[in-house]
């Protein structure tokens, strides 16, 4: 018989998520992109905006733990509240349209002025075509917006939409962040730097 302290434990996690109105693909579009390929499980779309689903991702040693994961899909029209209970917040930027970068400028300076900028924010910029990325969408001048308005605990990922498997790693990125984060799991990383490219083992 299993004991209970066997048994595998289902972790929560609440995500705010922004795309601009005119951006190639929607907060949703994306989240649908990664349903189709990644291992998910109960997808429900409580609205137009929000959708949760529970996903099984690998940790540490080969490790699978499972979370329940809730996005809700925050715009400047919709006005959307962040409560204390967000975890985190991610923004998809489209690389390859020209004001995109302006889009960012604009809510980001609207969570400054909320008082969010300590929210552990990811900045999910993505493309279709590398040939068609704006050149002023580099990351150094995203990077620039986030320290303009002391976003400190932020990070940028960039994604090749042709390439499922760059969403989900990027995807699955956050939510094993977001857990430690919250101190949910422990990594036992090695001290050597030698050692940090070998696997390392999960402390739950």
């Amino acid at each position: 018989m299993e004991n209970k302290s066997e048994k595998e434990e289902l972790y929560h996690l609440n995500i705010i998520c922004y795309s601009p109105q005119s951006s190639a693909f929607k907060s949703m579009d994306i989240l649908n992109q990664y349903f189709m390929s990644a291992i998910c499980s109960e997808i429900n779309k409580i609205a137009d905006n929000q959708v949760s689903f529970k996903n099984k991702i690998k940790i540490g040693c080969e490790k699978e733990i499972e979370c329940v994961n809730s996005y809700l899909d925050a715009t400047l029209q919709k006005n959307t509240k962040l409560n204390n209970l967000i975890d985190c917040l991610v923004i998809f930027i489209d690389l390859e349209y020209s004001d995109s970068l302006g889009e960012l400028n604009k809510f980001l300076k609207n969570l400054a002025v909320l008082g969010k900028n300590d929210l552990k924010t990811y900045i999910m910029s993505y493309y279709l075509e590398e040939k068609s990325i704006k050149k002023n969408n580099k990351e150094e001048n995203i990077q620039n917006l986030l320290d303009k308005y002391v976003f400190n605990n932020s990070d940028i990922l960039k994604v090749n939409m042709n390439i499922h498997d760059e969403l989900i790693k990027n995807i699955d990125k956050i939510t094993k962040e977001t857990l430690q984060d919250k101190d949910l799991i422990k990594y036992d990383v090695p001290d050597s730097n030698e050692s940090l490219s070998h696997s390392i083992c999960l402390i739950i």
